[in-house]
């Protein structure tokens, strides 16, 4: 077919990002060896209440969900006192997230694994534990969202989780 089309793009895909705030605990920057116990602090670990004769503190694991398009990705990240900033890195890529801990800079890197919405994550935990790993708004971390890209081909609306639309014979690239 033949014919005069016009093409509006409103928006392009782009891919969920967080970038983390600077980890430091106790005036000291943290290494990809740090223990989440020493990031985190012990009381982090303990559920308030104390067992036996002495009042030894009773311990608890903390636990992270991650949500990519709002559906949960695997069981959920269990972090003990003893687990490091590189094995929680490790369990973040394991979910189908980039990951990465810069030590240069002290902070956490987490990109989605793709564009649009349906690719994009996000992280759940008590607040105090997103904030102390720099991943909340309160502890410094920046999160850009996933979004689709959005064009208009004749007036009429297409979306798409890339920047790629295939309609009714026509391959358009948006950048």
């Amino acid at each position: 077919m033949k014919s005069v089309q016009s093409l509006k793009i409103d928006t392009l895909a782009s891919a969920g990002y967080l970038t983390g705030g600077e980890l430091v605990r106790n005036g000291v920057k943290v290494t990809k060896d740090t223990s989440m116990k020493d990031l985190l602090g012990e009381t982090a670990f303990t559920t308030g209440e104390t067992e036996g004769e002495e009042g030894t503190p009773v311990k608890k694991n903390i636990t992270l969900n991650v949500k990519i398009g709002g559906v949960t990705s695997g069981e959920a990240i269990v972090l003990t006192e003893d687990s490091t900033v590189s094995d929680f890195i490790s369990e973040l890529q394991s979910r189908g997230l980039n990951a990465n801990f810069d030590e240069a800079t002290n902070r956490i890197f987490i990109g989605a694994s793709g564009t649009g919405v349906d690719n994009d994550f996000s992280i759940e935990s008590d607040a105090s534990v997103l904030k102390n790993l720099g991943l909340s708004n309160e502890g410094g971390g920046k999160k850009l969202v996933g979004t689709d890209a959005r064009i208009y081909l004749n007036d009429v609306m297409f979306e798409s989780s890339t920047n790629t639309f295939d309609i009714n014979g026509l391959t358009i690239t948006c950048n």
